[in-house]
Formats: structure tokens, C-alpha cells, sequence
């Protein structure tokens, strides 16, 4: 019992996953086996595991899949949702990762869409929001609503003109700072017209 007790604790230190790149081998790979076939842990990808029936009431996958991919940033739809500027919900979430990244394993699995951007595309505007217990790498209101028009093909009219008409009637907008992430991401005029249309 004292060896299984300070399993526990290691998970429970470490928010109740285990990276082995992370945390080294804390844990041995015999014990990590015993856990797994007493269904005490689950594995996520190689050299990563979380301790089963962790989450709070509203929490799911979303937090497996940013220990999944670490390096991520939700965007778009999921992004969407994070701000409450949307009443769609999308059957997938949707995260960037930089396009020299390879997509991680572990993924396949789940409902899940990766974008790979470069550059300011990806690197402008990341921030954090909390979920739960947890805070989440999501790209803020100016940078999403950018990244909307620009994938708006994808987005659908419908979607874009809801978020763009909740952001702009909400008293946290911020009209200059929108378009000085839309002139950088090269899509000023077209977000203009849109805004126009709506205002």
C-alpha cells in the first residue's frame, strides 16, 4: 500500500499526469504497467499517462489534449467557444501547432483538428484561459476573430458574422487593437467589410 500511495502522490503533484520526458523516471516502467492493467491510469501516447476519473463536473478531453500537445494553442471554433462569442458547437476541437512541428501521437483518437501556421500566423496572440482546474493555451478575441475571416470558408458565414456581431456589441471590444492583429495577418479589408456590414 505505501508503494501505490506514492504513485498517487506523484500523479496527484503533478496534476495527474505523468510525462516521463517531464518527470524522468520517478515512476518505474514495471510499476507504470501494474498501474495500467489495474485500469489505475490510462496511456495518452507514448511516455505519457494520466491517473483515471480525474476531472471536475465540465471538464473532458480538452485538457487531455493540451497535455497532448503541449505546444498547441486552441484556435478558431474551440477559440470561439473559450470567448463565448458563438452558440455553434463544433464536433471537433481545433489547435495550431507550428508548422515545423510534427503532429504528436496520441492524437488519432480523438475528435480532434490540427492547423499548422507559421510564423506571426502562429505566434501572435497567444493567452491563456482558465478551465476548470487548468489553464489552456487559446488565442485571444482579435487574434481568433482574424483567424475566422481567414479560414472563413471553413468557419461558415453564418458562425463569423455571430461572433463578429457579439464582439462588436460587447463593451470589452476593441476595435483598433482588431485591426492591427487583422492588418499583420493580412486581412484588414476584408474584415472591414464584414464589420461594416454588421455595424
Amino acid at each position: 500500500m505505501t508503494g501505490f500511495s506514492e504513485q498517487y502522490r506523484i500523479f496527484k503533484e503533478n496534476e495527474w499526469y505523468y510525462s516521463k520526458s517531464k518527470h524522468g523516471n520517478l515512476i518505474s516502467d514495471y510499476i507504470l504497467q501494474k498501474l495500467l492493467s489495474e485500469n489505475k491510469i490510462i496511456k495518452m501516447k507514448a511516455g505519457l499517462y494520466r491517473w483515471v476519473n480525474i476531472y471536475s463536473e465540465g471538464q473532458d478531453e480538452i485538457i487531455d489534449i493540451a497535455m497532448i500537445v503541449p505546444e498547441g494553442v486552441f484556435c478558431l471554433h474551440t477559440a470561439l467557444y473559450f470567448h463565448n462569442l458563438t452558440s455553434f458547437v463544433s464536433p471537433f476541437y481545433q489547435i495550431a501547432i507550428p508548422r515545423n512541428q510534427r503532429i504528436p501521437t496520441g492524437t488519432v483518437n480523438l475528435p480532434l483538428k490540427i492547423k499548422k501556421w507559421k510564423g506571426r500566423f502562429f505566434d501572435m496572440g497567444i493567452g491563456l484561459k482558465t478551465f476548470g482546474d487548468y489553464n489552456l493555451r487559446v488565442y485571444n478575441i482579435e487574434k481568433t476573430l482574424c483567424d475566422c475571416v481567414r479560414f472563413r470558408k471553413e468557419i461558415g458565414t453564418q458562425t463569423l458574422k455571430e461572433a463578429l456581431s457579439t464582439y462588436l456589441n460587447s463593451k470589452k471590444n476593441n476595435y483598433y487593437k482588431l485591426m492591427q492583429f487583422a492588418e499583420v495577418l493580412n486581412v484588414k479589408k476584408t474584415l472591414k467589410d464584414y464589420c461594416e456590414m454588421l455595424i
